[in-house]
């Protein structure tokens, strides 16, 4: 993967946010807020270009997963 953009890693940001805002219930959807917030917040120094490459690939694989779990409205 090349070099990552602030834009792509904020936008993908977004994604986890606004699926996990899709829950319905209120436990699910907290749980899935906070350990996106804290995964985020624990890798916002990371500056090795293969550590960012892997956490992209491995949060994009998290994200499909968070995508076919989300409740049925």
């Amino acid at each position: 993967m090349s070099s990552l953009t602030r834009t792509q890693v904020l936008g993908l940001y977004k994604q986890f946010i606004k699926n996990a805002n899709n829950f319905n219930d209120y436990n699910f959807k907290n749980y899935f807020l906070r350990r996106t917030r804290t995964l985020f917040r624990e890798n916002r120094e990371v500056k090795d270009q293969q550590k960012l490459d892997s956490l992209y690939t491995n949060a994009l694989k998290d994200l499909g997963v968070l995508k076919r779990h989300k409740a049925k409205p």
